[in-house]
């Protein structure tokens, strides 16, 4: 993202008459930022466990990104030639925050890990080896058959056998 910071930083800073510096500066972000976009929709999907949370964090990231998308024009008013506060909301919000929240997940995710092989190694020590019950009825009767815990709609929090993908 340094680089999208830069031409942020140039976006300000350049004279309004350069006007091919200004270009360059205008065209470089959309295409550093997008790999910020691209892993925190990765991570959004693949940092879950359990077909319920995964629908609804989808669900909240997409509404959420449609409302944003709605608020950000609303920064730049009319009238002037720069708007200097709104262009230093969105340096920061955009180019600064959103590596360092996406730096602070993986380091949560990495520790999380480290716990979960640590109590998977334990576990399979004692020969649990991730598998859960359902019970199915089955005429009158009603049979707990074994299934892995995998398939039991269980978030990524309840599922300590789910490992995070980095």
């Amino acid at each position: 993202c340094i680089p999208c910071i830069a031409s942020s930083i140039g976006m300000v800073t350049i004279p309004w008459h350069k006007t091919i510096a200004l270009l360059a500066c205008l065209i470089l972000p959309p295409n550093c930022f997008a790999q910020t976009w691209i892993i925190s929709l990765g991570w959004l999907s693949s940092s879950c466990a359990g077909h319920t949370k995964r629908l609804t964090r989808n669900a909240m990231f997409m509404i959420l990104y449609g409302i944003s998308n709605i608020i950000s024009p609303q920064l730049w008013k009319t009238g002037g030639p720069r708007y200097y506060s709104a262009w230093a909301t969105q340096i920061v919000a955009s180019f600064t925050l959103t590596p360092i929240l996406l730096l602070a997940i993986r380091f949560i995710l990495v520790k999380r890990n480290k716990e979960r092989r640590q109590w998977i190694a334990e576990q399979a020590a004692v020969g649990n080896h991730g598998e859960g019950y359902v019970e199915q009825v089955v005429g009158d009767e009603t049979v707990k058959v074994k299934v892995d815990v995998s398939m039991l709609d269980l978030t990524d929090l309840e599922n300590k056998f789910f490992i995070y993908p980095l």
